[in-house]
């Protein structure tokens, strides 16, 4: 797959530089699905954040943080920062682990708690 960084990730934490959708240009572009309606988003912007790792309520009652990965992703990026998330995402990509797959579940979506994410995510001191 793809790496596109300059889809970069997604305010809620998805990883818009794994997308595959070539007539998206990710999140910050406004470009998702979900465009001009996304509450995370106009959350973040509304706070002058660039993600929800940023903020001091994330978690909150956001639907998007109810996924077990985008929690795990955004508790990386909060810890060690946004390029160290990018970076973990691009070489995990490069070994094979994906993202998604055309059934739509990729390797992190297939793990049940943070933990186990932020083990595949990997990295030194990636729980710490």
């Amino acid at each position: 797959m793809t790496f596109y960084v300059e889809k970069d990730l997604g305010v809620c934490g998805l990883a818009c530089v794994l997308c595959g959708a070539e007539d998206c240009s990710g999140c910050k572009a406004r470009a998702c699905k979900s465009g001009c309606n996304c509450s995370v988003y106009k959350c973040a912007t509304a706070k002058g954040l660039d993600g929800c790792y940023q903020c001091d309520e994330f978690p909150c009652g956001e639907d998007m943080h109810s996924k077990v990965r985008n929690r795990a992703f955004n508790i990386y990026a909060k810890k060690h920062g946004k390029a160290a998330l990018l970076e973990r995402l691009r070489i995990n990509n490069e070994a094979g682990i994906a993202y998604h797959r055309p059934d739509g579940k990729g390797d992190y979506d297939l793990l049940e708690t943070e933990e186990e994410i932020l083990l595949l995510i990997g990295g030194e001191n990636a729980r710490n």
